[in-house]
């Protein structure tokens, strides 16, 4: 998805899921790209300014590759021949860009029961998108001696891009949720002018960050963050 210069696009609450992408010059393709001076936002407005918690039951966006498990291509593009590797996960966003987004509220009632245990995620990167191999559970794949090595069909695509950005010298992308992206790969924040920063109450989980020159994170705590619960011994 594309959005032009000084468009405005609102999602509703919902599941966005972006199956793929055709490569570009050799390298994976972008899921979500924000114009020069547009606006991305949802149906919790800023106030004052700033980003709050959700009203409604917020949003997820699932970047993955056409066989993501569960899903049903249309009839006419699964015959068109044409193959859909993982996307790049995340945003790229021009000079200017404002992004407002909120991820999965678990106070909704209109949230969906199958989501319950997603909450608070907001971006969701496929665990198949990284160079290590994952089972059907959610656990690195050890069925080969050690943690199995998964290859990508396009290099690359394991790189979240959160790109910072800023208007009127506030933080362009604020978002309120859990950021996630599996171990063997890595989040990359990119910033292009002074000041440029994303805000927000945002829990980041990753297999590594990093930061470009000008990017800044405002990061605040963000109420009941994803969480794992583990059984250890203690001695």
């Amino acid at each position: 998805m594309v959005t032009g210069a000084l468009s405005n696009v609102t999602f509703s609450a919902g599941r966005y899921i972006f199956a793929g992408a055709q490569p570009v010059d050799g390298g994976p393709g972008v899921g979500l790209t924000v114009g020069v001076s547009a606006t991305i936002k949802d149906g919790t407005p800023r106030v004052a300014g700033k980003i709050g918690a959700p009203s409604d039951a917020g949003e997820i966006f699932i970047f993955t590759d056409a066989d993501y498990p569960g899903l049903t291509l249309p009839v006419a593009l699964a015959e068109s021949g044409l193959s859909f590797p993982q996307v790049q996960a995340g945003l790229t966003a021009g000079v200017g860009a404002e992004v407002t987004l909120h991820g999965l509220n678990k106070d909704s009632s209109a949230l969906p029961v199958e989501l319950a245990d997603y909450t608070p995620v907001l971006i969701w990167q496929d665990r198949a998108n990284t160079t290590l191999k994952y089972d059907a559970n959610g656990f690195l794949d050890r069925t080969c001696g050690g943690i199995c090595e998964n290859i990508l069909s396009v290099p690359g695509s394991q790189e979240m891009i959160l790109l910072a950005t800023q208007r009127g010298g506030v933080a362009g992308p604020q978002l309120w949720g859990t950021v996630y992206g599996p171990r063997g790969a890595w989040l990359t924040v990119v910033g292009v002018l002074p000041g440029d920063a994303i805000a927000g109450p945002l829990q980041i989980i990753t297999g590594a960050l990093q930061m470009t020159l000008n990017a800044r994170l405002e990061l605040e705590q963000l109420p009941s963050p994803a969480s794992r619960l583990a059984v250890g011994l203690i001695r």
